[in-house]
């Protein structure tokens, strides 16, 4: 069995701001520090990092993606959709822009423009879209 000083003695050492026991200064940890003196925790930081990045962009888009499936979808909200998908915008952000957009019935649903607007596939529309 590892006695508790081994197991202290093997751990990562990770040092906020403040003295030590010795009442020298501890240095801040940094990125950079972190990836030199822990590699390993440094990749498992960055590691879940990246999956909540992507997690929150695919549910950004498709939050945006339920604006074609709306109903009577027109060229206006479809154009709003496809350059808030392209600019990184959330619905929030363009959220004024799709309500006066989807009540405007000056615009026609023409499939294949509203696909090419969005930058979609006609079979992706009538998936993500309305039918008819």
């Amino acid at each position: 069995m590892i006695s508790y000083a081994e197991l202290k003695a093997k751990r990562p050492k990770l040092f906020l701001l403040g003295k030590k026991k010795d009442g020298k200064e501890n240095k801040p940890v940094t990125l950079e520090r972190l990836r030199v003196e822990n590699p390993r925790l440094y990749e498992e930081v960055a590691k879940l990092g990246r999956a909540e990045g992507v997690k929150a962009e695919r549910l950004r888009v498709s939050v945006l993606k339920r604006w074609l499936d709306s109903g009577t979808v027109n060229e206006k909200v479809a154009s709003i959709v496809a350059e808030a998908i392209a600019s990184g915008k959330t619905e929030e952000e363009v959220l004024p822009r799709l309500l006066v957009a989807d009540r405007d019935p000056e615009f026609s649903r023409n499939e294949t423009a509203l696909a090419e607007k969005a930058g979609l596939s006609i079979e992706d529309l009538k998936k993500y879209g309305p039918r008819g």
